[in-house]
């Protein structure tokens, strides 16, 4: 089966898979009670094997009546062992909320939006309704496998005294002795001991199974989302071609691209270019090899990434999406993603200073051995804008043919901004670059700006021929974007003019 991309396919599909991968997470977490399970009845069923023996030369019939005795109690378990499974994965959702309430109401980065957005009573409200559905589906489970164990109980109670009874009624017959009955007194009691210990452990063994079930169902599921690419180990590419892709996400009303067509060459940078969900984000994730199209191939150098093996690829390509991970490694780790190069800190170095990433790295306690995770002890916090140009550092260090930037200066102050557009085409030179921004001053330096509207290619230019164009999208953006001016306000009459002793507010 092949997988668009590295990952779900999106938000809908995990919501879907979410369940059972928290159900395979329990189904790990009581993996190991396997073997103690297991364990406790090995001993049970040797314990009961040896007074078995010893019962049955008392009498035969008396161990048939005693195992009979014991099924109630066993049938009564497994039903409650499966009662309170049920409730742990109907309750599953829930404690995954309150998980995450938790965490989101403590948060020192969005206390602010908590606390000014008056969030604080809708969350405790949230969490104390989540808390009472747990608390309602587990003691209706408790409660029911509390009467499923006491009718269990009570029959069993009733089979051991009929064991009772015809062991007296074989005494009085002259069936056995009255010597081989105190044999049979303490053979009955290791036999029920060991019965008991079979059934109690063999409930929760059948417990934890199901379980484990949802582990390995899980695992079938995950398996079936795996990469299967092709095999061929690409270089850096000197030509990324889309020919005629189009593309679906699952459940949309209509493809997120269709029938588009572009060429990237190695030292051009080509800017993307379109309103929101016009597909700008989802094309440079299949130029990168990230998505696979529904039709039509993404080449590199001629061959389709489809039969490129796919680490293979991403190893050619660096990314900047538009929400970018903050990693709580090191600064040094943040920009090499662990991945040294051969020159080591000098190559992160330069990385760091054409994104403007050494000002950043300057600032901090240890340089690039800070931690750069506010949770742990000795960590340091980065700023939006901060983040933002390690996010941009880690893309310039890769060693990579393809570099995609999408929204790569959102969170940067203009000054910040003009440095990483004006040293973008000297990293240009031996890359081939893709550029995705709204900001259309910035794509002044690209070699041909792609415009997209609903999925579509819809113009294809230099940025002197589009703003050229007065009718063409480009040109509308730009007017919009460059046109905001509102009403000028009516000078102040004399007797609205500002006394001598109060400063003007503007």
């Amino acid at each position: 089966m092949t997988s668009r991309t590295s990952g779900s396919e999106g938000g809908a599909a995990q919501q879907c898979a979410a369940p059972t991968r928290h159900a395979a997470d329990r189904g790990a977490e009581v993996s190991r009670d396997l073997l103690t399970e297991a364990q406790y009845i090995l001993a049970s069923s040797a314990s009961l094997i040896a007074s078995a023996f010893v019962l049955t030369t008392v009498h035969p019939v008396l161990l048939p009546l005693l195992i009979l005795a014991a099924l109630p109690k066993g049938l009564a378990g497994v039903r409650a062992a499966r009662l309170n499974y049920i409730a742990s994965l109907a309750t599953s959702k829930d404690r995954r909320l309150l998980g995450m309430l938790r965490w989101y109401m403590i948060d020192k980065q969005i206390a602010d939006q908590v606390r000014s957005g008056t969030m604080a009573t809708f969350l405790l409200g949230k969490y104390r309704a989540a808390g009472t559905r747990i608390d309602k589906t587990t003691d209706q489970a408790t409660w029911r496998a509390a009467r499923i164990s006491l009718v269990g109980g009570a029959a069993g109670g009733l089979a051991h005294a009929a064991v009772w009874v015809a062991l007296a009624l074989l005494v009085s017959a002259g069936q056995i002795s009255v010597a081989a009955l105190g044999t049979a007194f303490l053979a009955l009691g290791r036999v029920s001991a060991g019965l008991d210990g079979i059934v109690g452990n063999g409930a929760r063994l059948f417990r934890t199974g199901m379980y484990l079930d949802d582990w390995a169902d899980f695992i079938d599921e995950a398996g079936g989302h795996r990469i299967a690419r092709g095999s061929e180990k690409p270089a850096g590419p000197t030509v990324v071609r889309a020919e005629n892709i189009t593309f679906s996400y699952p459940s949309a009303d209509r493809p997120a691209l269709s029938d588009v067509c572009l060429e990237v060459r190695r030292g051009e940078v080509v800017a993307l270019v379109g309103e929101n969900g016009s597909g700008k984000t989802t094309l440079s994730k299949l130029l990168s090899a990230l998505y696979l199209p529904d039709h039509g191939a993404i080449t590199w150098d001629g061959s389709d990434t489809r039969h490129m093996d796919a680490h293979a690829v991403w190893a050619q390509t660096a990314v900047v999406p538009q929400s970018y991970a903050n990693w709580p490694l090191s600064a040094r780790e943040n920009i090499n993603l662990g991945q040294p190069t051969e020159h080591g800190d000098a190559a992160v170095a330069a990385a760091a200073q054409a994104a403007g990433a050494d000002e950043v790295i300057d600032q901090l306690r240890n340089g690039l051995n800070t931690l750069l995770a506010k949770e742990w002890w000795g960590g340091q916090e980065l700023s939006g804008g901060q983040w933002q140009r390690v996010a941009i550092a880690r893309a310039f260090h890769r060693p990579a043919g393809l570099l995609v930037l999408d929204e790569p200066t959102a969170a940067l102050d203009p000054r910040a901004e003009h440095r990483i557009f004006t040293g973008l085409r000297q990293l240009a030179a031996d890359r081939a670059v893709v550029l995705v921004t709204h900001r259309l001053t910035n794509v002044a330096i690209a070699d041909r700006i792609v415009v997209l509207n609903k999925g579509r290619v819809i113009q294809d230019g230099t940025f002197t021929e589009l703003l050229a164009d007065s009718t063409g999208l480009f040109r509308e953006l730009w007017d919009l974007q460059n046109t905001r001016t509102g009403p000028i306000p009516a000078p102040a009459t004399s007797s609205e003019a500002v006394p001598a002793d109060q400063p003007a507010l503007f």
